[in-house]
């Protein structure tokens, strides 16, 4: 199932840029599961070359936790796509996925999540992070 997902970084470590794409289904697909995962989990997803994001993640790790607040954190390197929190903080990311890629998604459409004093999802990461329809 998450072979449909790729995921890739512009390569700039300071203040890395990461892109998760896919099918509008393959994205809503990956909502889900992560409203479902209740351990610890990685899986590989396929190279995705890119003019824009020459770095293919190939990796992504999910690390559910019991404690912490519930926001998300995030990090990333030229091997792994790292999403570490509570149940509650994997479900936001999860359902923002469910609720925007749906049957209507065009190629093109997408999301960014920043990091930003207030955040309710993400905890304070210099990662961009961009979910994005490209098929």
């Amino acid at each position: 199932m998450m072979a449909q997902i790729h995921v890739a970084c512009d390569g700039d470590w300071g203040e890395p840029e990461v892109q998760t794409s896919g099918s509008a289904k393959a994205l809503a697909d990956f909502g889900v599961f992560l409203n479902s995962v209740a351990e610890h989990t990685n899986f590989e997803v396929p190279a995705l070359e890119s003019e824009f994001y020459p770095v293919s993640v190939k990796t992504i790790i999910i690390e559910p936790v019991q404690s912490g607040g519930d926001r998300l954190t995030v990090t990333v390197d030229e091997h792994n796509f790292n999403l570490t929190g509570t149940k509650v903080a994997l479900n936001k990311l999860g359902d923002s996925l469910i609720n925007f890629f749906d049957d209507d998604s065009g190629i093109g459409e997408h999301f960014q999540l920043d990091y930003y004093e207030g955040n309710e999802v993400l905890n304070e990461t210099n990662c961009h992070l961009i979910f994005i329809c490209d098929r």
